[in-house]
C-alpha cells in the first residue's frame, strides 16, 4: 500500500476549483498552489518560490541511442555511476530537509519495459523522490485506442505498483495520461490502491484546450473523495502560442490552478509541429524574449530594450543582466518566468483563502473571456453527479 500524504488544512474556493492546501509529505511541509522548479545547472532561484523540485530523465530500449539506452546504463557500472552523479548534483542544489523532490522517468519504446528495466526505473524514481512517480510511457495517449490496449496499460501499472510496494516508505504518485475514455478507470484503480498523489501529463497542450479530459479527471477524483484529499501535480503544459501579429498572448499555463491543480511543473517534452516550422524557429534572427507579466497574465514578446515596460520590482534577476553581452538570454528568460509564475502562485494562496479568486481572475486583462467562463463553469460541472 502507498504511504499517505497528511492533509493539515484545505481551503477550497467557493466559485472555482482554485484551492490552497497545507500538506506534509515524507516529513516535509508544502503549501499550494506552487510552481515546481525544473532543476538545471543554469538556474538562479528566488528563495521565496522554493518548495518543490523536479527532474526528468528519458530512457529507451534502443541500444543505438547512447545517451538514453536503458540497457547501456544497466550493463555499465560506469554509466550508472555517471547517472547517479548527475542526479545527486541536482539534489545537492536543493534543501533536502525542506524541499520536495520528484524524479520523473519517461520510457520510450513500442513495448512496455520488461521486469529488470522496470525495476531499475522505479528504484531510480524512488531513490530521488519524496513521492515516487510511476513511469511515463511515451505517446501513451495515442497508443491506448482500444480496450485491449488499455488492458495492457493497466497490467503495466499493476506490475509497477507490485514492484514499488515490495519495499516502500514513501507516497506513490499515479501517472494520469490525457486519455478521455479511460481516465475514470485509471483514477478508480489508484483510489483502490490508496494512492493520494497524482500527476497529469498535458503532453505539450494547454490546459483549456482539453476541457472534457480535465473535467473527467477532476470529476473522477471527486467521486472517489480525492479532489480535496490528494496532491495534484501537472507537467508538460504549453504556455500558449504566439501568432504572427501578436506581441502578447494570454498565459494558458498559470490558469491550470483554476482547474484544480495544486502544483504546476515544467514542460519536458518538446513542442510538436511540422519540421519546417522548427527549422525556421531555430534559424531566425529574432532576439526577442517571451516574458510573463503576472499583473495581467500575459506572455510578452519583447526586445531587450523594451522589457522595462513590464519588468517587476520584485524580481531578484537584475534588469541590467539582460543587456550584458555575455548573457544567455534564453536562460534568463527561463529563470525570470519561473520566478514570476512562482511568485504569482504564492499570491494566489491569499486570494483563495479570502474567497476572491473569481474577482481576481476577472481583472487579468490577458485572460480571454471564454477561458474565464470555462474556469467558472468547470467548478459547477465537476460538482454535478455523473450519469
Amino acid at each position: 500500500m502507498s504511504n499517505h500524504i497528511e492533509f493539515k488544512k484545505v481551503c477550497p474556493d467557493d466559485d472555482t476549483l482554485y484551492v490552497t492546501k497545507e500538506l506534509r509529505i515524507n516529513g516535509k511541509n508544502l503549501t499550494t498552489p506552487i510552481k515546481s522548479l525544473g532543476l538545471s545547472s543554469k538556474l538562479v532561484l528566488n528563495d521565496k518560490i522554493k518548495g518543490i523540485n523536479e527532474f526528468y530523465k528519458k530512457f529507451s530500449l534502443d541500444e543505438n541511442l547512447k545517451k538514453n539506452s536503458i540497457y547501456r546504463v544497466l550493463g555499465s557500472p560506469e554509466k550508472l555511476s555517471d547517472l547517479n552523479y548527475k542526479f545527486n548534483s541536482l539534489v545537492r542544489k536543493t534543501d533536502t530537509n525542506r524541499e520536495i523532490n520528484l524524479c520523473f522517468i519517461e520510457y520510450d519504446d513500442a513495448n512496455y519495459p520488461e521486469k529488470k528495466p522496470l525495476e531499475f526505473i522505479l528504484d531510480t524514481a524512488y531513490e530521488y523522490s519524496d513521492i515516487t512517480p510511476l513511469p511515463i510511457i511515451s505517446n501513451i495517449a495515442q497508443r491506448i485506442d482500444s480496450e485491449e490496449k488499455f488492458a495492457k496499460y493497466m497490467k503495466f501499472l499493476k506490475e509497477s505498483l507490485e514492484i514499488i510496494e515490495t519495499l516502500n516508505h514513501k507516497p506513490i504518485m499515479g501517472i494520469v495520461p490525457p486519455v478521455q475514455f479511460y481516465i475514470k478507470d485509471i483514477v478508480e484503480f489508484y483510489a483502490k490502491k490508496g494512492i493520494d498523489a497524482f500527476v497529469f501529463d498535458f503532453d505539450g497542450k494547454t490546459p483549456l484546450s482539453m476541457p472534457q479530459v480535465i473535467r473527467s479527471f477532476m470529476r473522477s477524483l471527486k467521486e472517489n473523495e480525492l479532489l480535496e484529499n490528494s496532491f495534484i501535480h501537472s507537467i508538460n503544459i504549453n504556455q500558449g502560442r504566439f501568432n504572427k501579429e501578436a506581441n502578447v498572448v494570454g498565459a494558458k499555463d498559470i490558469l491550470s490552478f483554476g482547474l484544480g491543480f495544486d502544483s504546476m511543473g515544467e514542460r519536458h517534452k518538446p513542442l510538436k509541429g511540422p519540421k519546417e516550422f522548427f527549422e525556421k524557429l531555430k534559424n531566425r534572427k529574432d532576439n526577442r524574449l517571451r516574458l510573463f507579466n503576472k499583473k495581467d497574465y500575459g506572455y510578452y514578446r519583447l526586445g531587450v530594450s523594451e522589457i522595462d515596460e513590464i519588468y517587476p520590482i520584485d524580481s531578484i534577476i537584475k534588469r541590467e543582466s539582460f543587456g550584458s553581452e555575455n548573457s544567455d538570454l534564453r536562460s534568463l528568460q527561463k529563470n525570470f518566468n519561473l520566478e514570476q509564475t512562482g511568485l504569482e502562485a504564492i499570491r494566489l494562496r491569499e486570494i483563495i483563502s479570502n474567497q476572491e479568486s473569481k474577482e481576481y481572475l476577472s481583472h487579468k486583462t490577458q485572460v480571454k473571456k471564454e477561458d474565464f467562463k470555462k474556469i467558472i463553469k468547470m467548478k459547477k460541472e465537476v460538482s454535478q453527479k455523473h450519469t
